[in-house]
């Protein structure tokens, strides 16, 4: 992401960061479980994710933020009648995990496990159509 953001590749560094944001989504709460999450995800919510994002958005999520995005999400594999109370491997979960977050099960997880942003205040005037995708994506992740 790093290359990516100094080549001038932004379209690469968003795509990388979305990509990162979905493995977090998948493993916060594994990696709680074993006590790094919080250390790990908010260095790479301030040092990392930051690269793969537009200039206009800041990160608004914290180790928190991804330990409870990722509990509802590993939860979710298990809303299914063949899937309730049984134990699943980790490539099953992970399969079903990234159906979840791509929509392939419905778009409201899509959109509810969208990264959440804020826009920046430190860099003034923000063009009207950035504000109003801003708005909407804002808005479909609180449906979601």
């Amino acid at each position: 992401m790093v290359e990516a953001d100094h080549q001038g590749r932004k379209s690469l560094a968003i795509k990388t960061a979305n990509s990162l944001h979905k493995v977090l989504l998948m493993l916060a709460m594994e990696l709680q479980a074993r006590g790094v999450a919080v250390g790990l995800i908010d260095w790479l919510a301030l040092n990392v994710l930051p690269l793969g994002v537009p200039a206009h958005l800041q990160i608004w999520m914290s180790s928190a933020d991804y330990i409870h995005a990722s509990a509802h999400l590993n939860t979710m594999v298990y809303q299914h009648p063949e899937r309730r109370g049984k134990t699943l491997p980790w490539k099953l979960r992970t399969k079903l995990m990234c159906k979840l977050l791509a929509g392939d099960m419905g778009i409201d997880v899509l959109h509810a496990m969208r990264p959440q942003f804020e826009l920046r205040t430190d860099i003034g005037e923000i063009p009207d159509d950035l504000m109003k995708e801003f708005k909407k994506t804002s808005a479909l992740r609180t449906w979601g």
